[in-house]
């Protein structure tokens, strides 16, 4: 009688246990190859992101100061522990087209593979980002409408007259808006002598009618994108208290926008617990082309008429571009209230850039490769 063979399954199970194990280290690997890659995108993300975003609150920011942030953001990330070392050579600017490319390549350690010579996998990512050069809607927007003559010395109808505007007819930025970057100016008089018209002072609709929705869009982020074009209702009333506390916190407006005392404050290319690149106080607010109204054009005889608006609730601003602005505070007492300097300016003109979604600050940003 013939005798079977013994072992067999045993010696069968055995090889194909050493299959399913490599299989298996092989799989690890594989998810810790690919866990490493995610990591290094999310890292080249940020870096770019945060490059782009640098022209939104410097538009004259140089090549090395975008080249600088989108290091500092990438190198905050971590890939499978270890630290992003990405250097200027790993980041690309073009201005023209207001683009950041940044590269983060790494050699990520295996485990199993190791057997086979493998002790480490490179993994290579490429994100690409820009921003705007013309704003298409904003969300965040503060209810203080600014007016193209908000920084003039004169009378609103020279300044029309004369160019001295922070937007001309086609909404582009102006030069001399671009003299006056930096200079205080009142977002909303509290004195009711410095109101446009009676029970008008500068103040819009945001979420909607009333002190309370007026207080809450000043203090926190409404979320409501507010596009070039819409209409904004006025805001009737001084509402002395609910701006103040909007402003500095208080009440049910929590910290408000800046706190009393601000708890940050924004400085240009510096670094510490007490300077931000963007900070609560650094706000987007609607700006309105105020010399397309006729309010504004002097009369053939060259006498101005009444500058004042129209008064009554029925008053509405057309969206004509953002004003980025840092608000200081609310000053007190006389002809007091809410101070803020202004940083820069986004006309709704035509531009061509394929950049459409809004941004909080006017400008928006977006990865247009990863």
């Amino acid at each position: 009688m013939k005798k079977e063979p013994k072992g067999f399954v045993l010696v069968t199970v055995a090889l194909v246990l050493v299959v399913l194990i490599g299989f298996v280290a092989l799989g690890v690997d594989v998810g810790v190859v690919y866990s490493g890659r995610t990591a290094a995108q999310a890292a080249a993300d940020a870096g770019a992101l945060a490059g782009a975003f640098t022209w939104v609150v410097h538009g004259d920011a140089t090549d090395a100061e975008v080249r600088e942030k989108a290091i500092a953001a990438a190198n905050v990330n971590k890939i499978m522990g270890e630290n992003v070392a990405i250097t200027a050579a790993d980041v690309d600017v073009d201005p023209d087209l207001r683009r950041v490319t940044v590269r983060v390549n790494r050699s990520v350690k295996t485990f199993f593979s190791k057997a086979m010579g493998f002790s480490s996998m490179d993994v290579a990512v490429v994100a690409v980002a820009e921003t705007s050069t013309v704003p298409t809607g904003a969300y965040c927007l503060k209810p203080f409408v600014i007016p193209g003559t908000a920084l003039t010395p004169g009378s609103p109808c020279d300044a029309c007259e004369n160019g001295q505007v922070l937007i001309d007819a086609n909404g582009k930025k102006t030069a001399y808006a671009q003299s006056v970057m930096g200079d205080p100016f009142t977002l909303k008089p509290q004195n009711p002598a410095q109101s446009w018209v009676p029970s008008n002072f500068m103040a819009v609709e945001i979420t909607g009618p009333g002190s309370d929705n007026y207080r809450d869009d000043i203090a926190g982020c409404t979320g409501i994108i507010v596009k070039c074009g819409d209409l904004l209702n006025v805001q009737t009333g001084n509402m002395n208290g609910p701006t103040t506390q909007g402003i500095e916190g208080g009440g049910q407006a929590g910290d408000g926008l800046i706190g009393s005392p601000p708890d940050k404050y924004w400085a240009r290319g510096e670094y510490g617990p007490n300077h931000t690149d963007t900070s609560r106080a650094l706000v987007v607010a609607p700006l309105w082309n105020s010399c397309l109204n006729d309010q504004y054009k002097k009369l053939d005889t060259g006498e101005c008429p009444a500058t004042a608006i129209p008064s009554g609730s029925n008053t509405q601003y057309k969206v004509n571009g953002y004003a980025l602005v840092f608000v200081e505070g609310v000053e007190k007492g006389g002809d007091g209230g809410v101070v803020g300097r202004l940083i820069d300016v986004f006309g709704c003109e035509t531009g061509t850039s394929s950049v459409t979604q809004p941004g909080p600050y006017g400008l928006p940003v977006r990865l247009v490769r990863r």
